[in-house]
């Protein structure tokens, strides 16, 4: 994305939350959406440190209750039934921010610039948090007690990264009868072949994060 249009992304952005803070005033009751907007605010803090919390207690209790194996290891065997999980609630429940695009589309704005907004702003969903919230506390309680500073921060960044890219598909397929229903057969032939051969998906998951948290650069070839 060259500065330019960066720059003129951010300004769009501006605007449209201009628009919508004018728009909240303005509703009937706006004084009551004010203080659900604050009870939503607690409880939502909450949410967030009791998911904090257990990112950070999964490690010491899967390396207490499982010795003999690697703590990551199975972290990220974990993970990749999170993804899923993630997946399942992004497709019910994220939608695009709720702006008032009917009427920017009647103003000189390229509609390019209006979608990349949208999607510029669905980076703040409350489902993005959750990296940060789930693994940035692993990588962190990793370094101080593997010492591992460089592969802990690689491997943060690239479930963020996979997070992100997740945010943006669910919005391309959402709402999708099609492809829901290819996405559920897709899944009963990947359970099938989980559970009746040998070929693992969580596992093979967890060996290519591993991998690709062992050699960062290569994955960065392959992307660009």
């Amino acid at each position: 994305m060259s500065a330019n249009l960066f720059q003129k992304l951010v300004m769009t952005s501006l605007k449209f939350w201009q628009f919508d803070i004018k728009a909240f005033f303005r509703a009937p009751q706006w004084e009551v959406a004010i203080v659900a907007k604050i009870f939503m605010a607690i409880f939502g803090a909450y949410l967030f440190l009791s998911v904090m919390a257990i990112g950070v207690g999964a490690y010491y209790v899967l390396q207490k209750e499982f010795p003999n194996e690697p703590t990551i290891d199975l972290i990220n065997k974990g993970v990749f039934f999170i993804f899923l999980i993630e997946a399942i609630l992004r497709y019910f429940f994220q939608n695009l921010p709720n702006t008032q695009v009917q009427y920017w589309i009647l103003l000189p704005i390229k509609k390019r610039l209006i979608i990349n907004n949208l999607l510029f702003r669905s980076l703040l969903s409350p489902f993005n948090f959750i990296p940060w919230l789930l693994y940035f506390p692993v990588a962190v309680v990793r370094i101080i007690e593997e010492g591992m500073g460089l592969d802990s921060f690689v491997w943060f960044f690239q479930l963020l990264f996979l997070s992100l890219i997740l945010n943006f598909l669910i919005f391309l397929i959402n709402k999708n009868t099609k492809v829901l229903i290819t996405s559920l057969a897709l899944m009963a032939i990947g359970i099938g072949i989980e559970i009746y051969s040998e070929f693992s998906f969580y596992k093979n998951f967890a060996k290519a994060i591993y991998w690709a948290e062992q050699y960062p650069l290569s994955v960065l070839i392959a992307i660009f």
